[in-house]
């Protein structure tokens, strides 16, 4: 039995079998000929089909992998670790959803804002009046407020808030929620993911670890984690980045800039944020 360390640092069960035909399967849906993952590998022409035979006890280097595993768009303990072929359409297309999240979040391509538990928790917060996920209600009986969350599935257990939520502009309409709760009598630490469309007012469950596989569970896991990775990098707006990139244009062509001629701004196509 062979494992490896993935990119979060934990271990992961190589199986070479599911290996090799992720890879097949990828390369098909992404027209990527198998010759040319080969060649960007450092394996030789055949290797790929080589290992694929059942007496064949080789196992591809994991710097190969990588490499691969970069090439067709998904994260190596996803090629290596999750049977592809066996997923349902809906279940491809949310992986592909979540892996693109992974990798947007991990090159600081989209920002994520932090909305703290404690605010969340508190019924006497002004700003759930507004929040789609959470609201402040009034229980007659005991004579208390509390603060109700709209699940996204439809379990009868109660779910409370157990950490912090992610919100990101998808675009200039919807947002994503990414969130924690703790399923009372079921499981800690559940993370479900929401559709908001602010126009509309509306808001789409999209999914739950508390009741999906548990391949996409896991993936939906480390979403979580990087995300609150994330939190602690320096992050820059695209306004603060014009600034910066003004002043980082003068300071390296000096004795070329004309300081009574304003810096010309970069459009929109040139900002990588």
């Amino acid at each position: 039995m062979f494992f490896f360390f993935n990119e979060e640092g934990d271990t992961v069960e190589f199986n070479k079998t599911v290996c090799i035909n992720n890879i097949y399967t990828l390369a098909k849906e992404r027209e990527v000929r198998i010759g040319d993952l080969e060649s960007a590998a450092g394996m030789s022409p055949g290797y790929l089909s080589r290992l694929n035979k059942k007496d064949s006890s080789t196992n591809p280097g994991i710097d190969a992998l990588v490499v691969i595993a970069q090439k067709l768009g998904v994260t190596l303990d996803v090629l290596v670790g999750i049977d592809i072929d066996s997923l349902t359409a809906t279940e491809a297309y949310f992986l592909q959803v979540v892996q693109k999240l992974q990798s947007d979040t991990n090159m600081d391509t989209i920002q994520w804002k932090c909305e703290r538990m404690s605010e969340l928790n508190d019924p006497s917060n002004r700003d759930l009046k507004k929040h789609p996920l959470v609201s402040s209600c009034y229980d007659d009986e005991i004579d208390e407020h509390y603060v109700a969350y709209r699940k996204a599935t439809p379990s009868d257990s109660w779910a409370s808030i157990a950490g912090n939520f992610y919100v990101t502009d998808i675009n200039l309409v919807a947002q994503l929620y990414v969130t924690d709760v703790s399923y009372k009598d079921e499981r800690e630490h559940v993370h479900e993911i929401f559709l908001f469309n602010r126009v509309k007012n509306e808001l789409t469950p999209l999914c739950s670890t508390l009741n999906i596989r548990e391949e996409l569970a896991e993936q939906i896991d480390k979403l979580y984690s990087a995300i609150e990775r994330a939190q602690n990098r320096p992050a820059i707006s695209a306004s603060a980045k014009l600034v910066l990139d003004a002043y980082l244009n003068g300071l390296m062509n000096n004795e070329e800039v004309d300081t009574s001629t304003p810096m010309p701004a970069l459009s929109d196509e040139e900002i990588p944020f």
